[in-house]
């Protein structure tokens, strides 16, 4: 399976997972403040991801330099923006904030061709325009009458802050995507306590703490971990894009709890327009002459991948991470810009 297909597959599960999030956190979050329910829902998180932190010898650390884009991290993307959607939610609906969350792909797809400097091409511009015109068909046919242009401006304004989390987790993606779900969720959890605290919000019911830590569990925990992976395979923007259609998967769940939508015509116009963006992203193949540079680093590698041809005794079949060094190369093969291809491209 090309890097690409399994960076997609990873997306699209990190994707649905976390789309469901906006309707089951309006069914079991009625009633309590936003700042609890963010600290319950990465409470979970940390919980459930903590088993799946990786031995010292499979995969990197994080280190010391990582450690302040992580807490930036936790702090935007595991406190804020969860609190901001929960807000948002609770003043425009479940249906209207799960389509209002495609915005995080676009914001996404532009912080890694400025500050990443990802390689864009056409079919990535246009896979990202279908998806977005998708959501946003559905946006145009479901616009709340009289609720919420501040509920919908709160949700905006997590996605826009996770796509910046995106973009600080991206940076560090070369480290074991268990530990940086932990600590991000750790500090983001602690964080909204204290909010929750400050601001003198009621604890829920013992059901209901329950039931949001477990939808923080695999929406905010798991499907971290599948994003950050996907973003080894495939890059930052390539992983926003297809992330893009957790949107759908919010609106199926709300629409099986019982909201419609205005326009079923619109429904499945959205629906054709999101699954030719996907399509376009599976099939897509990059491949030219490159060069890299000699370099030095560490992260977990195996072997067999046309880039780690260095020698060592102890050697274990699988992955596994250690300092070790890239002499220069120079070669062609398909690849998408991960942590070793993110060189320039004439055409860009």
């Amino acid at each position: 399976m090309s890097p690409f297909a399994s960076g997609a597959l990873l997306a699209i599960a990190a994707a649905i997972a976390f789309g469901a999030t906006a309707p089951l956190i309006a069914r079991f979050g009625a009633g309590s403040g936003p700042w609890t329910i963010a600290a319950l829902l990465y409470a979970g998180a940390a919980i459930a991801t903590a088993p799946m932190v990786r031995s010292r010898e499979r995969e990197r650390r994080i280190a010391r330099s990582d450690f302040r884009r992580v807490a930036v991290a936790g702090i935007l993307g595991a406190a804020i923006a969860p609190a901001a959607l929960v807000w948002g939610i609770a003043h425009t609906g479940a249906l209207s904030a799960s389509l209002v969350l495609a915005l995080e792909a676009a914001f996404t797809v532009a912080i890694a061709a400025i500050v990443f400097r990802e390689h864009i091409g056409g079919r990535v511009v246009l896979a990202v325009a279908l998806i977005t015109a998708g959501a946003m068909t559905l946006v145009a046919a479901d616009a709340p009458g009289s609720a919420g242009a501040f509920g919908l401006a709160a949700v905006a304004l997590a996605t826009l802050l996770w796509a910046v989390d995106n973009a600080l987790t991206g940076s560090v993606a070369g480290a074991d995507p268990g530990s940086i779900v932990v600590l991000k969720s750790s500090i983001g959890c602690t964080a909204s306590f204290v909010a929750a605290l400050l601001a003198r919000e009621a604890f829920p019911p013992t059901s209901a703490v329950v039931a949001l830590a477990a939808i923080g569990a695999l929406g905010f925990g798991a499907s971290l971990r599948w994003y950050l992976l996907a973003q080894r395979r495939c890059g930052v923007a390539r992983t926003a894009s297809l992330f893009a259609v957790a949107p759908f998967a919010g609106v199926a769940i709300a629409y099986a709890f019982g909201e419609r939508p205005a326009s079923a015509g619109a429904f499945g116009v959205a629906i054709v327009l999101i699954a030719a963006g996907i399509a376009l992203h599976m099939r897509e193949r990059h491949e030219h002459r490159h060069r890299h540079a000699a370099t030095g680093h560490e992260h977990a590698h195996t072997h067999d991948d046309g880039h780690h041809d260095h020698r060592h005794a102890d050697a274990p079949a699988g992955p596994h991470s250690h300092p070790h060094e890239h002499r220069e190369l120079v070669h062609s093969h398909p690849h998408a810009p991960d942590p070793h291809h993110r060189h320039d491209h004439d055409d860009a």
